[in-house]
């Protein structure tokens, strides 16, 4: 039987809360565990990795996008928010600009992060579009 086990988990936060609050929730749960179990030899690290973002619909930067991503796909594109992390939250974070992502990829059949993920060419050739459209307007 192994000595010991090492565990990583991945707890997001949204904008509303503070990271402080999520560690503080975070280590009151692991005093929780020690409690009922003292022999167990527990260690937490709370490190702010993919910090959340958010930026409002209306913003001028958000708008173009939606205004070249609609031209592009000849359709209303739909503003929402995104599950999981992106990148760009580390260039919010270090430059205080607003965000906005647009990007291609079938949830469906594009078997994201995975060995065979995939893209249409016609999703590329859109895109490349949006792309040129968004830096020449």
């Amino acid at each position: 039987m192994p000595d010991r086990c090492t565990l990583k988990g991945d707890r997001r936060y949204i904008h509303e809360e503070k990271f402080e609050d999520v560690c503080r929730e975070m280590n009151g749960t692991v005093a929780k565990v020690k409690q009922q179990y003292p022999d167990i030899d527990l260690k937490l690290s709370c490190d702010d990795i993919y910090a959340p973002m958010l930026t409002d619909v209306n913003h001028p930067w958000v708008k173009e996008v939606k205004r070249v991503a609609d031209e592009v796909t000849g359709r209303d594109i739909r503003c929402a928010g995104a599950q999981g992390s992106l990148d760009v939250a580390y260039a919010v974070r270090a430059t205080g600009l607003p965000a906005c992502c647009f990007g291609i990829g079938r949830r469906m059949e594009s078997n994201l992060h995975a060995d065979d993920e995939n893209i249409r060419v016609d999703d590329l050739v859109m895109f490349s579009k949006f792309l040129a459209g968004l830096l020449t307007a």
